[in-house]
Formats: C-alpha cells, structure tokens, sequence
C-alpha cells in the first residue's frame, strides 16, 4: 500500500489489547470506517498467522482536517493512535473508550511561605513523557518544581496580591491501559526544522506509578505489553511492533506484514537504543496488573 508502517504498527498493538479487540470485533453500527476496523479485526483474529491486507480500511479513513490518507505519505504514530483514538470514541462511544485510556496530570501551586494550594486536572489518553537530558523512566519522572519568586510571583486572586509559589504537574487518576509517548520528537524554531532524540533511554518492565500520582487509593503497578518503535530521522523513518500475547505472554516482532517472535530481553534492549542508534521505542502500551486477557468475541 506504500508507506503505512505507522498505521501498521499502531494497529497490532490495539488489536492486542483483548476488551478493545472484543468492543471492535462485536460491532454492530452502521459507521463505515469502524465496519471496515470489525472486518479487519475479525481477520486477523481468524488468519493463523497470515498477513491481512489494510487496503479497505485506508480507503475509509480521514483524518482530523476531513482529508483521504495518502498511502504513499508518512506519519507520526503518536498522532496516528491519536486521531484512531477519537474514532473508537465515536464507534464505540467516549465512556467506553476514556474507561480503557483516559487518565488525568494535576497541575498544582502551593505557596511557599504561604498556606495557598490550588490545583488542576488534565484529561490524557497519551502520557507524554520529556526524555531530553535523561538517560532513564526515574529521572525523566522526577518532579522538578518551577518556582515563582521575585519578580515572577504568583499572583493570588483571593488576597489579590503576588506570592512566592511553587508549580510543578504529578499524574491523578491511572486508566488500565496506559500508552506512554517518549517525546523523540522537538521542533527547532530558530532553524525550521524537526529533530529526532535518538540518545539510550531506559524504562522498566515493571512499572509503579505509586510515588508519581496524587491520587491515593489505586491501582499503580503496570506491566510492558507492547512497544512502537521507531527508527530513521525526524523527517523519514520507519516504524515496528513488539507486541506481547496476553494469553501466551509471548513476544512477537511486527513488521508490516512479517511477523516474527522476539525474546523479552531483545525487546528491551532494541527498545532502550543504543549510542549512534535511530532505532529506538516510541510509543510503551502498559497494562495494568489488574486487567485480564478473559475477554473472547463472538463473530457473526
């Protein structure tokens, strides 16, 4: 079909989350592009390993601006699942969806010689994670709050004066399913152009979000299920999947149409980058350690 790598390796890995799978599979509306995602879903659950053609799904597709998808034309996976996301939500509806991906960051100011607090909650479906500077998940993590002082107070609307502050962001509320975008990706305004971070960046298999959220009383530990990765420039590049089977608890390589399987450790290795490396992960699907692969559709 051209250069669909992108649209490829983002629907491995949604096709490998089992709830999403069944919701898509057990279809029965009347909207064209989810009609052609059920069929295409429905194959790939029944082809014992051989590859499906995307041909009619592509054909369907528009994009945030209304525009066909050009085969021949590359994009961004993390605004791919972006823009997928949004149509599950009106196929599937938006309560369903946000109940699988949608999680909350909480921007919050307190004062620092004062007793002020106040807050803000942010809706995500995508967890952007800054990694410039950071060779790891725990640094990149880290919370460095910003601090108004001086001439750069905050201005408080109750006491209608300025105050010494700090800002800093935390994650809330923890969706089952969380996707989780390396940002590799900075626009240089000064020159134009649009540059890949391609240094090593570690993140765990296991993963607890307990010291990073605001929110108490949940569930914080996650497992890696699967990894988009990325390899080339910031102008042209080339994506993959390492997915992991939740029944099996097996990895396989994604590659278009070629479908390989992967040892866990080779999966963390290629996804970590290593110096002087473009290939490297992009996108981390986690699931929650309270999730279950006990969700089996019906086709008709």
């Amino acid at each position: 079909l051209g250069v669909t790598c992108f649209l490829n390796s983002t629907l491995q890995q949604f096709f490998a989350i089992p709830p999403l799978r069944k919701a898509i599979i057990e279809y029965n509306g009347t909207d064209e592009f989810m009609i052609q995602l059920r069929n295409l879903y429905a194959k790939m659950l029944l082809s014992n390993g051989r590859s499906v053609t995307t041909e009619s799904l592509v054909k369907e597709w528009r994009g945030w601006d209304g525009e066909k998808m050009n085969p021949h034309e590359q994009q961004d996976a993390c605004e791919f699942s972006l823009m997928l996301i949004d149509k599950l939500e009106a196929g599937l509806g938006k309560e369903f969806v946000n109940g699988l991906f949608s999680g909350t960051t909480v921007d919050q100011i307190e004062g620092i010689n004062e007793d002020y607090h106040s807050s803000c909650s942010q809706p995500f479906t995508t967890y952007n994670l800054p990694i410039a500077g950071y060779s790891n998940f725990e640094q990149a993590m880290k919370i460095n709050p910003d601090f108004l002082t001086g001439d750069n107070k905050y201005y408080d609307d109750e006491q209608k004066r300025k105050i010494d502050v700090k800002k800093y962001q935390s994650v809330g509320k923890l969706p089952p399913y969380l996707i989780i975008v390396l940002s590799r990706f900075s626009y240089n305004y000064y020159i134009g152009e649009r540059k890949k971070i391609d240094d090593p960046f570690e993140f765990p298999l296991d993963l607890d979000l307990a010291e990073y959220t605001c929110v108490k009383d949940q569930i914080t530990k996650y497992k890696l299920k699967g990894v988009i990765m990325h390899s080339g420039t910031a102008m042209f590049g080339h994506y993959i999947s390492y997915v992991n089977d939740r029944k099996t608890g097996k990895w396989r390589c994604c590659n278009d149409s070629y479908v390989t399987d992967i040892e866990e450790a080779k999966v963390l290795e290629n996804a970590y980058g290593k110096d002087k490396s473009s290939m490297n992960g992009y996108l981390l699907f986690y699931d929650r350690i309270d999730t279950t692969s006990d969700y089996e559709p019906q086709i008709s």
